[in-house]
């Protein structure tokens, strides 16, 4: 979104910068501008992919424009400065442009995302792809020889058999008592961190969703204690594609997808959005995760728990430290299905 707001205008631009609270951020001090907030992601972006701290996070932007259509030269340059995406030439009637763009996508997730694009209109003139993907290994490994069958209840009257990963160690956990959940933090290699969110009641999980805010996360953060635990978790998988262009309509975002958008800093020429996609695979085991984003108060440490038993759905949110910036996040409903 950051990259497609470069080449907004008028209202179109107005809406998404006010929706997406951009236009927050600038009123925040008279110091910053439009273009501080792409300068910030390209700090971003180098700090979190372009160093090496001992585990592996890519992100590639690229984007693809149909062969004589007409994009702005400015635009072109604003996205490779601040988003460091190569703007290529493509011929999207061309059915060799699929397998070619999934090939690029495979190897670049290794492995984990296939066949992203099914179908592109001939009549598509640009293209904006993302991708994204980590891998980490646990400070404290599951030995998988402690992996056995257990009970998971995904609701009051389903229960499931699953394969529940377990080790013992010194792990930081708080209690939420407002939000009625448990909080673990699972730290990997490097400075990256992944919390497990448990609500107490099978019930409680809409609630927490709806509460999750990253002020929420932050006092999570400021109120664990460390010791030692025993800690179930179970191995799972997940693959789910989104229609973004349903999500963003839902939270007001309209100008991009109607012939009324004004999006004449890319292009003299008329255009709208008609796909915006995303795809995420997310796989968690005893080595670790692969996978394709303030007040103290009802807050208690964990002091008598020495048991932390993820039996039930939960929420997942992988997390870097160094930049408070929240890479993934997910829910696991039944962690023997995708």
């Amino acid at each position: 979104m950051g990259m497609i707001s470069l080449g907004l205008k008028g209202e179109t631009h107005d809406q998404v910068h006010s929706i997406l609270h951009f236009k927050d951020f600038v009123n925040a001090s008279s110091k910053y501008e439009i273009m501080t907030i792409h300068n910030l992601f390209r700090k971003l972006t180098h700090r979190l992919f372009r160093r090496n701290f001992g585990y592996t996070l890519r992100s590639v932007n690229d984007l693809y424009i149909q062969k004589q259509f007409p994009i702005l030269n400015d635009f072109k340059t604003k996205v490779k400065e601040y988003y460091f995406a190569e703007a290529q030439a493509a011929d999207f009637s061309d059915p060799a442009f699929i397998s070619k763009t999934n090939n690029h996508i495979l190897k670049l997730t290794k492995g984990l995302i296939k066949d992203a694009l099914e179908n592109i209109d001939p009549a598509t003139e640009m293209m904006i792809l993302n991708c994204i993907y980590f891998k980490g290994s646990w400070v404290n490994k599951f030995p998988t020889e402690m992996t056995h069958n257990h009970n998971f209840r995904l609701n009051e009257r389903e229960v499931v058999k699953v394969s529940m990963m377990q080790t013992k160690g010194s792990f930081l956990a708080t209690n939420d008592q407002e939000l009625d959940c448990d909080v673990l933090q699972l730290e990997y290699v490097g400075g990256i961190s992944m919390l497990i969110v448990v609500p107490h009641k099978l019930s409680g999980m809409k609630t927490l969703e709806t509460q999750l805010t990253p002020q929420v996360v932050e006092r999570w953060q400021k109120s664990m204690t460390n010791r030692t635990r025993e800690v179930l978790l179970p191995k799972f998988k997940l693959e789910k594609n989104y229609n973004l262009v349903e999500a963003l309509q839902s939270m007001g975002i309209t100008g991009l997808f109607d012939k009324s958008s004004n999006m004449t800093g890319i292009s003299d020429h008329r255009i709208a959005i008609d796909l915006f996609k995303h795809q995420g695979t997310i796989t968690v085991n005893e080595e670790g995760t692969q996978a394709a984003a303030v007040t103290t108060v009802g807050f208690m440490p964990l002091t008598t728990q020495v048991r932390f038993n993820v039996d039930r759905p939960f929420l997942f949110l992988v997390y870097e430290h160094r930049t408070s910036c929240l890479l993934f996040m997910g829910k696991v409903a039944n962690p023997t299905k995708s």
